[in-house]
């Protein structure tokens, strides 16, 4: 692990008692600067280096492996008595001189770019940070924004921080105060585009897509105050990005670990959408597909919505044959609440003839084995009912067409609003519960709050 400082030199940065330069390079910058080191021998004592010093007795100077100076060396002939790379130079053998640094640890760079064009230093630095960062590894990087033009202390701001990311440290030493400031302006500029894109995926239900531009510009977004909330963010796209498969494990196991963090002020909710999917009965489970369906919907994804309704449908189906005690078995032969067969022991004892796999042989079952029953009669209904959609869903299944909204509201005869209501409508009935709003917009609506 290493640290490094780096440093925009202005011609403020060193500073001398009145009286020290003779009259005749008064006026010029660059030639005080030559006289310093010419005599530094005999005034060196008397040289002050304010600004760096405050930030190296804060850091502790022995904890620093690097420092970087930034020094300009204008190509303008108009300018060059401004130039403050020998200023670096003189300050990096102070550096060695009174803390004792090797001089290997000391580097000066010449700033070449015009210091009040604030485009052209980012270009500057870009190249010139990366090249660092892949030659010095730093684990952190303070990035000392004081010195230098204000256009150099917002390029190496914004630059810095996008390069070295979670690793950047921004401080601002004011005048009057031996004790530097952080600051997180670079961060919120730069995260402002990103929460835009983060807030786009979310929109969409894209929670891979979210999670993982989360997880790239995460150092954007947080700092030491903040990372308790930026682990709750992270944990909610992970369990979105789960949930939305219906790999409810997972989804599970990315909130569990999210209790007590920020101060536990978002442990409520965190409890709810646990709590939502323990147990995952069949009952959940339906309200999670319906969930599904809801959100492809508002995307206009409308093969997956009929993917989701025909899912329904069937699970409904299997939810009314449980309640009835009606047996399943997996592909291994073993009692299985979902596995795809039911039990063919159990038909013969009923002496019912073999039923094929799938919402069709359910509903034969069922007419079969218990007319009678409200339930039964609830989800035969919803499935005649979608009968057009179960097999427009299977066209689209078996051959490389498409559809659309309109297919979907000629097969049924209704809005595909109307559709989805008169679905849920369904469930509350075969339930008995409510539908509270969609979890996925539950988690959008947080995971934005979070982000602001």
């Amino acid at each position: 692990m290493s640290r490094l400082l780096i440093c925009n030199i202005g011609n403020r940065d060193i500073k001398v008692p009145a009286g020290t330069f003779p009259a005749d390079i008064d006026d010029n910058h660059r030639a005080k600067i030559s006289y310093l080191r010419e005599y530094k021998a005999k005034i060196k004592d008397s040289i002050q280096i304010t600004m760096i010093t405050k930030i190296i007795d804060y850091l502790e100077h022995d904890s620093l492996d690097y420092i970087l100076l930034f020094g300009t060396q204008q190509a303008n002939s108009a300018y060059q008595h401004t130039d403050t790379l020998a200023d670096a130079e003189l300050i990096g053998e102070l550096l060695v001189e009174r803390w004792n640094f090797r001089p290997e640890q000391i580097l000066v760079h010449a700033l070449s770019a015009n210091p009040t064009h604030q485009n052209e230093l980012i270009r500057f630095y870009e190249p010139v940070l990366a090249a660092y960062d892949q030659q010095l590894q730093p684990s952190q990087v303070i990035l000392e924004v004081t010195g230098g033009t204000p256009a150099m202390s917002t390029a190496l701001q914004l630059t810095g921080t996008e390069i070295f990311q979670e690793r950047a440290l921004p401080v601002y030493i004011a005048p009057d105060s031996a004790l530097p400031q952080p600051i997180s302006i670079g961060r919120r500029i730069l995260g402002g585009p990103l929460r835009k894109v983060i807030q786009a995926n979310l929109a969409t239900f894209q929670y891979h897509a979210a999670l993982d531009s989360w997880r790239l510009y995460r150092p954007y977004f947080t700092d030491l105050q903040s990372e308790s909330r930026a682990k709750v963010i992270e944990g909610m796209l992970a369990h979105a990005a789960a949930r939305v498969n219906l790999d409810v494990p997972q989804a599970l196991l990315a909130i569990r670990g999210l209790v007590g963090l920020a101060d536990g002020v978002h442990d409520a909710k965190i409890h709810r959408l646990y709590n939502a999917l323990t147990p995952l009965s069949h009952e959940n489970a339906l309200a999670e597909v319906l969930a599904l369906a809801e959100i492809r919907l508002k995307t206009n994804s409308y093969a997956d919505f009929l993917t989701q309704l025909v899912r329904y449908i069937e699970n409904s189906l299997r939810l009314v044959c449980l309640r009835l005690n009606i047996p399943f078995i997996n592909r291994q032969g073993h009692a299985d609440p979902h596995g795809a067969k039911v039990d063919a022991a159990w038909l013969r004892q009923q002496r019912i003839e073999k039923i094929s796999v799938g919402q069709a042989g359910l509903q034969k079952l069922l007419s079969s084995y218990a007319p009678q029953d409200a339930n039964v009669q609830l989800v035969l209904k919803l499935a005649k009912t979608c009968q057009p959609l179960i097999e427009l869903r299977n066209e689209i299944t078996h051959s490389l067409g498409g559809v659309s909204q309109a297919q979907i509201e000629q097969a049924y005869g209704a809005t595909v609003s109307t559709i989805l209501n008169n679905i849920q409508q369904s469930y509350q009935q075969l339930t008995q519960r409510s539908l509270e709003q969609n979890p996925y917009d539950v988690i959008n609506q947080w995971v934005i709050e979070l982000l602001d």
